[in-house]
């Protein structure tokens, strides 16, 4: 079982805008049909703990089962909110930034991120691809130290906003290069990726990333699809131990917290051949 990236070759800017639309559109449509879902939920977990008899929704077999979907829908509710309320913001900080102008101002990024931003270090991420509201925001607390890192933190303190925003429409604009999973670890980080771990309360990484990892760039959620699995592995690990706590209102430092070693090593393995190929049509 292997999963391989596609390349990235139809991004363009109108394409972008028109993929984001449409996410917004198909979560609006999603979450209608889950209302009456949560009204079950909720209504069973109010009569247990009041200690009625009530039966628990047919589709749901345990308590713990019903709580832990309920927390992923949240999820999701709060990831549609997101993309509604900073749509118009992040479609501003994009149409900022200028990729020529950008393009001369890696140089000294190219080191480690590699040509075009394709890392050849696995320890270091993939930027090609990437979507720029996510690159501007990383760039903008490396600076203010929000998202510590002692090689990084020092290299953006001469560096405007306007060359973060550049630098971002650059990287945004690249063809990612192919990334493969290891068999081995697939079966389990699909698992994972998709539906979580109930039995603990790690919640799927789908309700953020997409199901096919390209993430959600109004809501500066990266696209995880095609990255390192050493570099995912470390970012996880990072937010369990509180080392990176840049994420937002907590979301990955909780998911993170409640994963295994194990659990870490093969969603990362199975989300650096997963792919978000093809593109949205225009």
């Amino acid at each position: 079982m292997s999963y391989m990236i596609s390349p990235d070759a139809g991004w363009t800017p109108k394409r972008s805008s028109i993929r984001a639309r449409r996410t917004v559109a198909s979560w609006t449509s999603l979450l209608k049909g889950r209302f009456d879902q949560y009204a079950d939920i909720l209504i069973y977990i109010r009569g247990f703990s009041a200690g009625g008899d009530r039966a628990l929704p047919r589709q749901f077999t345990s308590k713990k089962r019903a709580i832990h979907t309920m927390k992923t829908w949240l999820i999701s509710i709060s990831v549609a909110t997101a993309l509604i309320s900073s749509g118009t913001q992040a479609a501003g900080e994009a149409a900022a930034g200028d990729a020529t102008a950008g393009k001369a101002k890696v140089a000294a990024c190219t080191a480690c991120h590699g040509p075009n931003g394709n890392a050849l270090v696995p320890t270091w991420p993939k930027l090609a691809g990437q979507h720029a509201q996510y690159i501007y925001k990383q760039l903008m607390d490396f600076k203010s130290g929000a998202r510590a890192n002692a090689q990084m933190g020092p290299q953006m303190i001469p560096l405007s906003e306007q060359d973060f925003r550049d630098i971002a429409a650059y990287y945004s604009t690249q063809q990612q290069t192919p990334g493969t999973t290891d068999p081995a670890a697939a079966e389990l980080g699909e698992r994972i990726y998709r539906g979580g771990n109930p039995a603990t309360g790690v919640t799927a990484c789908t309700g953020c990333h997409g199901p096919a990892g390209a993430g959600l760039g109004a809501a500066k959620f990266p696209r995880v699809a095609g990255q390192h699995a050493q570099y995912l592995d470390s970012t996880l690990k990072g937010f369990r131990t509180g080392a990176r706590a840049n994420d937002p209102n907590g979301m990955m430092r909780d998911v993170a917290s409640r994963m295994s070693d194990e659990e870490i090593a093969a969603v990362s393995q199975f989300i650096q051949g997963l792919t978000d190929w093809p593109p949205d049509s225009p």
